[in-house]
């Protein structure tokens, strides 16, 4: 199975003023779109957030439980952020791909950064696909302390 993960740095530190999805990522347009609380783990300082349903965007399915989880970052704002998740395709003729935006959001809904991932190549019709895709980036650690919940938004 290829692994392989796109990184975008969607914002620099302070506040990221998006107008709206499709803005924030060159007029892509997205049909899976889902806030979800960030939880901290008191032992390692990394958040996590996770889809508690079916998301599903064109063709593509992705379980139950997918989640994102992003290391405390270091002195220098040194982390890794990583998707698991589960999913397949009912359709396809070249293949598909999950395109997954992580907007990390303050309390109020403004956002901080965003980070993207995707997810591995999709051949075959109803196969599940079950993947950790993980990268490392830079996020300052005043707007990771910031964050209180992930949109999830994405596309297949």
């Amino acid at each position: 199975m290829h692994r392989f993960a796109v990184l975008v740095l969607a914002a620099a530190a302070g506040a990221l003023a998006v107008p709206g999805a499709a803005a924030a990522s060159g007029g892509q347009t997205y049909d899976f779109d889902i806030v979800e609380p960030i939880t901290i783990d008191p032992v390692t300082g990394a958040m996590s957030s996770s889809v508690p349903e079916w998301g599903t965007s064109g063709d593509c399915s992705m379980f139950p439980d997918s989640t994102v989880v992003i290391a405390a970052p270091d002195w220098l704002g040194e982390t890794v952020v990583k998707w698991s998740a589960t999913m397949f395709t009912s359709h396809t003729n070249n293949g598909d791909i999950w395109h997954m935006w992580f907007f990390l959001q303050r309390a109020d809904g403004s956002y901080v950064t965003a980070r993207n991932l995707d997810s591995p190549l999709m051949k075959r019709r109803y196969t599940d696909y079950t993947f950790d895709i993980s990268t490392p980036t830079v996020m300052p650690q005043d707007q990771f302390a910031e964050a209180t919940q992930i949109e999830w938004m994405g596309s297949c």
